[in-house]
């Protein structure tokens, strides 16, 4: 009967441990999640406060000063003016993405010698859960790449590129098709056109990951693969010149599983 007893004292003992456990680490998880959002929350403010005009003379070697200049043009460049602030503080800001009516509403970042130094950093570079958009390796921004591909997390809490699984549906799509992407030099409009998701451990899969150069044959293998690929019925007209954006985000449909959203620029 003591043996018992105690045994039910000790099981009691070892439950309300994990429990509180399991409390404190959901308190951790839900208070970094505030701290993240009231991060972002203020860059946006800081970007929507700045006035969208240029700033001119601005040497490229003072904005990239770890990349070799041939990545981009050898001349003086201009930054849009309402991105200075944020350059000020971190000079690895790319540009922003936006998508109306969306959570997706963030700083972009670009580290080619590391490409996923923003996976679990915030935009001042500390530690962080959910991490920072950022360019993919083999992308670069001036002159902008044929297609430029932007990763984020697919979090639990709706933040980051959580979003991009609701164009899934095809209505969705259409309601919610034109996306921003300015980089710190130039602004740029898209309309999604294709949607698709794919295991990355399949040793067939689709590497749209290898495609930022769309020259010579590369562009209808890309294009081609999409349309192929795309959860969308209805195909889209190309001119042949699109500049593309491919945001990539986890699906969970599998282990290694993404879903890629990929927009063409309606500007030109």
């Amino acid at each position: 009967m003591k043996f018992t007893k105690k045994l039910r004292c000790l099981l009691l003992t070892v439950l309300v441990v994990i429990f509180m456990t399991s409390l404190c680490g959901l308190v951790i998880y839900f208070c970094k999640g505030y701290s993240e959002n009231k991060m972002f929350s203020s860059l946006r403010k800081q970007v929507n406060n700045s006035q969208n005009e240029k700033i001119t003379d601005i040497k490229i070697e003072t904005l990239f000063p770890e990349i070799p200049t041939e990545q981009f043009l050898q001349e003086p460049s201009n930054i849009l003016e309402k991105f200075r602030s944020l350059y000020e503080q971190n000079s690895d800001l790319a540009g922003w993405i936006k998508i109306d009516d969306t959570s997706i509403n963030y700083p972009v970042m670009f580290t080619p010698d590391n490409p996923q130094f923003y996976l679990r950093r915030a935009f001042d570079k500390s530690s962080t859960l959910s991490g920072t958009p950022f360019i993919g390796k083999g992308c670069h921004i001036n002159p902008i790449s044929d297609n430029i591909i932007i990763y984020g997390h697919n979090m639990k809490n709706g933040s980051m590129f959580s979003d991009l699984l609701k164009y899934k549906d095809e209505k969705y799509r259409n309601e919610h098709s034109k996306v921003q992407f300015d980089t710190i030099f130039t602004q740029g409009n898209y309309e999604i056109i294709w949607a698709f998701y794919i295991d990355v451990s399949d040793n067939n899969h689709f590497m749209f990951y290898k495609y930022q150069d769309l020259s010579g044959t590369k562009r209808k293998e890309f294009t081609d693969k999409c349309r192929e690929l795309s959860i969308y019925g209805k195909t889209c007209e190309l001119t042949g010149n699109e500049q593309f954006l491919t945001l990539v985000t986890c699906s969970y449909h599998s282990e290694n599983g993404r879903f890629v959203v990929i927009a063409k620029n309606i500007d030109v």
